[in-house]
């Protein structure tokens, strides 16, 4: 969803895309629920609904990381590692890494400074808004 802060266009991971992955990750836990009501708290059952419990909370803790902000002078890209923040007057062009196959939705990008240097960027986690801004920062290759 983006955020409008002054003249700051901010984008976390899209809202569908997690719940997609909330539902895959934790399709488990309405058996476990059921198997626990129905044959009580056992060492095997508990350690499994361990397990299947934190999936879903390690898709979330994962997904809150990614953040992309665009504003008046600089694109911002905070991840699991550093966080890119690029002035849009450095950067040469965009490079696609790959696509998705049916809609060609890139995936995997680079922000590709006039020096030389190449960021990396994952449109995939980003709403269709956020994925559009990321492709008009430069010249699209690949």
């Amino acid at each position: 969803m983006a955020q409008e802060r002054g003249r700051v266009e901010a984008f976390g991971a899209d809202r569908a895309l997690v719940a997609l992955w909330l539902v895959l990750t934790g399709a488990p836990v309405p058996f476990i629920v059921f198997d626990i009501a129905k044959l009580g708290l056992r060492p095997d059952l508990l350690q499994f609904a361990v397990i299947a419990l934190s999936l879903p909370v390690i898709v979330l803790v994962f997904t809150s990381r990614f953040r992309v902000e665009y504003s008046a002078t600089h694109f911002s890209y905070r991840r699991w590692g550093a966080t890119v923040c690029v002035p849009y007057a450095d950067i040469d062009h965009i490079k696609i890494a790959n696509r998705t196959r049916i809609e060609r939705v890139p995936i995997g990008a680079f922000v590709v400074t006039r020096d030389g240097k190449s960021y990396p960027f994952w449109p995939k986690l980003f709403p269709r808004r956020a994925i559009e801004r990321f492709l008009a920062l430069g010249e699209v290759v690949g």
